[in-house]
């Protein structure tokens, strides 16, 4: 397993791994996990590149922060993450709100960004799927009241029945229970600052909802496009189509028998794809 540092970023505390030699290949994961779901990929790519993968603030072993986790703030995340090391041009490989995180960053400072692998991209405020949630959660409501709401969904997703679906959302039709990133992510999901980060980032999904600012002429449009097929918390048909079109890119690669964790699930496709775009 990687030596995992720490590095200062916008007062966050920011836990990543750092290794390999090579053109520089930054692992950016989704909503409530951590950089070990990219653990297959770490592997496989350090021998050919430097890779690095951090925890986004709140999530793995990153340190909370007291503002909204929208798309901008991860944004400027990344920029202070890859100004404080020096990293002048790199590749970004993104999954779900990482995916989102690496094409804002794309659009925004497209001289330092080679080439994008995005998987699952984020749906934003489709995420809440029933229009009376959506009402709640995202028009604006008092603070104490926005405060009461947080507190609600974060005892009802960790302490109530709910918590039963999770991990097993995350992962396709027949999870390996035993598997090391689902036995983590039945551990971290125990965490009280994992929890309060989940549910911190779910008022700010709607930031993530990538049609109010791309067009099909944008930049990302020569990224490779990923989709588990039994995504259940992105589905393929609904959204990977639609964000397949709306990043104007020519081809999704519907990865079989997999669901949102796709890289861990379906390890080596998942690497001979990237391989195969990377060369």
């Amino acid at each position: 397993m990687p030596t995992e540092k720490r590095i200062e970023c916008l007062g966050v505390s920011i836990n990543y791994i750092d290794v390999g030699k090579g053109d520089v290949l930054i692992f950016l994961h989704n909503g409530g996990g951590f950089w070990q779901i990219w653990s297959k990929q770490i592997e496989y790519f350090q021998k050919t590149h430097r890779v690095l993968a951090l925890d986004w603030p709140g999530f793995g072993e990153s340190s909370e922060s007291n503002k909204p986790y929208s798309l901008d703030f991860n944004t400027q995340i990344l920029k202070c993450f890859l100004d404080s090391l020096k990293l002048a041009k790199v590749t970004l490989l993104g999954n779900c709100i990482g995916a989102s995180i690496a094409i804002n960053f794309s659009n925004l400072y497209p001289e330092r960004v080679d080439k994008r692998v995005l998987m699952n991209i984020c749906p934003g405020e489709r995420l809440v799927r029933l229009g009376v949630f959506r009402s709640l959660i995202f028009k604006k409501k008092s603070d104490k009241f926005q405060s009461s709401l947080k507190i609600l969904l974060t005892f009802i997703a960790t302490k109530t029945f709910v918590k039963n679906k999770f991990p097993k959302i995350l992962f396709g039709q027949n999870p390996d229970k035993k598997s090391q990133l689902f036995v983590k992510y039945e551990y971290k999901m125990k965490e009280a600052k994992q929890n309060r980060s989940r549910t911190n980032l779910l008022f700010t999904s709607n930031t993530y909802t990538l049609e109010h600012f791309l067009s099909n002429n944008s930049i990302v449009k020569d990224s490779l496009l990923l989709w588990g097929e039994f995504n259940k918390v992105a589905n393929v048909q609904r959204e990977g189509i639609f964000h397949q079109t709306l990043c104007g890119i020519e081809q999704l690669h519907i990865i079989k028998n997999s669901g949102h964790l796709l890289m861990y699930e379906s390890g080596k496709e998942v690497n001979d794809l990237i391989e195969g775009y990377l060369d």
